[in-house]
């Protein structure tokens, strides 16, 4: 089995346990981050994190962008996007 076959039978099969998940069901929040922290959504991700939980879980949420393009390996699938995200993210930071 290739690596890349093993990730989509493990995608297929956790899916549909992800899809429309409500907001209670993942409810635990990560840790406190004092720091600054960009969030980019790409939309090949398993989990689509919208704005309002990662806001709540990051209170100081510098940086929020949805991609048009790019999954779980963004920076290897789309590098000029993803390095252009990067600078966008921490530009207010220089």
């Amino acid at each position: 089995m290739s690596t890349e076959t093993a990730i989509l039978s493990s995608e297929t099969e956790i899916r549909p346990f992800l899809v429309d998940m409500p907001d209670e069901e993942l409810a635990d929040p990560p840790p406190y981050v004092s720091l600054p922290v960009a969030f980019t959504v790409f939309p090949g991700e398993i989990i689509q994190a919208p704005r309002h939980w990662v806001k709540s879980a990051y209170h100081n949420l510098i940086y929020f962008h949805e991609a048009a393009k790019g999954g779980h390996f963004a920076a290897w699938e789309e590098p000029q996007l993803f390095s252009e995200e990067l600078r966008a993210a921490f530009r207010s930071l220089r």
